[in-house]
């Protein structure tokens, strides 16, 4: 649920949730900091105030 296996991993063992593994055999090589991250992360984009004007981008 949520994991993230690197290409070509041979995984062995159950992967927890929300973690990275990769390698052969498969290792963990990363996991969130905390239990729910998105809720931790800062989602404002503080002293940012641009609005998009058509064409912006193209």
């Amino acid at each position: 649920r949520g994991a993230k296996i690197g290409a070509g991993s041979v995984v062995l063992q159950p992967v927890p949730p929300h973690t990275t593994a990769a390698g052969v055999p498969a290792r963990i090589v990363g996991k969130p900091g905390s239990d729910k991250p998105s809720m931790d992360m800062d989602q404002h984009f503080n002293g940012l105030h641009h609005t998009f004007e058509y064409g912006d981008g193209i």
